[in-house]
């Protein structure tokens, strides 16, 4: 009987540092300046610290719906945050393979590391990332599109 308590104490336990991982690792979202990014008609909005960075640094983002319960009003309902930066790639294919974004309170944490795009030192090029919010229900999903740039400087 020992040995279950034991087990369930140390369950309890890890859960427990997990969350606070998980709210340490959201520290570096909390932008001192940020940058709003409002599309799809004042839903889909998207913060941002910089929109000009060097090759090799993190790009990172939190990207949500401003206005929620205009399009969904169940708390039961999770929505599905894709994205992808880089490559340019159909609709469909960021739709059905982009990279899921962690999401929390129905807000996704983007980040990704910034990489050259084959230009020369000294010059600077800007670079896309997408996204799409995607909210599931029986009768169809409801689906936002975002499209944002990025300068980069090498």
């Amino acid at each position: 009987m020992k040995r279950y308590q034991y087990l369930i104490l140390i369950a309890l336990l890890a859960g427990c540092k997990q969350k606070k991982n998980d709210a340490n690792s959201l520290e570096e979202f909390q932008f001192p300046q940020r940058r709003e990014i409002n599309l799809d008609y004042g839903h889909l909005t998207a913060f941002t610290e910089l929109d000009s960075l060097k090759v090799g640094d993190y790009y990172r983002a939190k990207v949500f719906l401003a206005h929620r319960h205009l399009v969904y009003d169940s708390d039961s309902i999770e929505p599905i945050i894709r994205y992808q930066y880089k490559d340019s790639i159909p609709w469909d294919s960021l739709y059905n393979h982009g990279t899921l974004a962690e999401v929390l309170n129905d807000t996704a944490y983007i980040k990704f590391p910034v990489s050259d795009g084959g230009f020369r030192r000294g010059s600077t090029d800007r670079q896309d990332w997408w996204a799409t919010i995607q909210i599931p229900r029986p009768s169809g999903d409801t689906i936002f599109y975002l499209k944002h740039g990025i300068i980069i400087k090498k």
